[in-house]
């Protein structure tokens, strides 16, 4: 039998990849106007996708924009706390910097997990992961601590690294 996807995985793995990968300047923009209250937006019209008994509370929904010195945007979104296998801690949106001026190809955004899971024990773990513009779930490995700082770290590691 298939995992039923409540509205914490759908939202973090479909709709909100779905949206910056789409439009990455437009997500920013309404973000950054309408702050929670944008993620509220999409995080209720999930709610209302996945049905009732596939709802669960937005407790702890936030975000942070940070700009880095070298012009890339990593978007960090706080989900509420995971409570089952496979729903995410935090997602991270990053946005190079536009070369030549205007960014014109959208394929140069990223997304990336870290994600709560159960190992073959029934011990919990978390993995890092990414989902592409094509909805494609790829795995990192295991991923560090669950918490914002470890997070970030890795992230600005990845934009380092990658040189994004």
């Amino acid at each position: 039998m298939a995992d039923v996807k409540n509205q914490h995985m759908v939202f973090a793995y479909e709709a909100i990849p779905d949206l910056f990968h789409n439009d990455p300047q437009g997500f920013l923009t309404y973000l950054r106007r309408d702050r929670l209250n944008f993620l509220r937006f999409y995080w209720d019209f999930v709610g209302k996708n996945v049905g009732e008994k596939n709802q669960v509370s937005m407790e702890g929904l936030d975000f942070i924009v940070h700009e880095l010195d070298t012009g890339v945007t990593l978007t960090i979104i706080t989900m509420p706390k995971p409570t089952k296998s496979k729903e995410a801690y935090f997602l991270a949106l990053i946005l190079p910097k536009p070369k030549g001026g205007l960014l014109l190809r959208r394929d140069v955004t990223r997304v990336f997990t870290l994600e709560y899971r159960i190992d073959d024990e029934g011990n919990p773990k978390t993995v890092l992961g990414e989902i592409t513009q094509r909805r494609m779930h790829a795995y990192m490995g295991n991923g560090p601590d669950p918490n914002y700082d470890n997070f970030k770290k890795i992230m600005l590691e990845i934009i380092k690294t990658k040189k994004i």
